[in-house]
């Protein structure tokens, strides 16, 4: 194999030496069609023409080459190997940059993010803002604990937040503290109204009786939740 390209290289540098000497030749016909001189001008293309010794390659020359091809062919490779993709690898990195792709929040959910904090942060502020004015207000003055509901002697008293009719037509009222009773009696004359205080009781055989503050009529009631 060796030896055939050192033919190959060879044979190439005597193409190169021939056109170069006949491009030569060409060039010094040429000048000698200027010539006027019938006798001159044919001494000069009999010049021109001759010296075929010219177109031979050298030995040396051949050898060179021969020596350079030789030495081209047995260097080793120092470029890397290219990486041959197979459909199991190109699927697995189609995959991978999916995931990366899906993970990454676009540019509008982060911009949504942005502004719910903001909006957050806004809104804790104007919090803040209020209680430290509240604070300000009460300061110096006595501090009165407020109680929706409160037992005093075995009693709950609170008061009336709503009152509401059942489906079955009966009295129902809500307490302050959330609690939901209902009127156990037909009568409903004096029965205590939205916002009076009350004051609710427990009697024998586990019966309720609501009534309200500073009056003595009172009324049965059951609670519901």
């Amino acid at each position: 194999m060796l030896r055939k390209i050192s033919t190959f290289l060879t044979l190439a540098s005597f193409s190169v030496i021939h056109q170069a000497h006949a491009q030569d030749v060409l060039e010094n016909v040429y000048a000698c069609a200027k010539e006027l001189d019938p006798e001159k001008r044919l001494a000069c293309f009999d010049k021109a023409i001759e010296n075929p010794s010219a177109a031979k390659l050298p030995l040396t020359s051949a050898t060179t080459l021969s020596s350079a091809a030789t030495n081209v062919i047995k260097q080793p490779s120092t470029e890397r190997p290219s990486v041959v993709s197979t459909p199991a690898v190109t699927n697995e990195v189609i995959e991978k940059n999916k995931e990366l792709a899906s993970s990454k929040p676009s540019q509008a959910l982060l911009t949504e993010t942005k502004s719910s904090a903001e909006k957050q942060i806004s809104e804790v502020s104007t919090k803040a803002e209020l209680a430290e004015k509240t604070e300000i207000e009460q300061f110096g003055r006595p501090q009165i604990e407020e109680k929706t509901a409160f037992l005093e002697d075995g009693q709950l008293r609170t008061s009336i937040k709503s009152i509401f009719k059942s489906n079955k037509r009966k009295v129902r009222f809500e307490l302050a503290n959330g609690q939901i009773w209902e009127n156990q009696e037909s009568r409903t004359t004096g029965f205590p109204r939205k916002g009076d205080e009350v004051i609710l009781r427990r009697e024998a055989l586990g019966a309720f009786y609501v009534r309200k503050v500073n009056v003595k009529r009172s009324f049965r009631v059951k609670r519901i939740n």
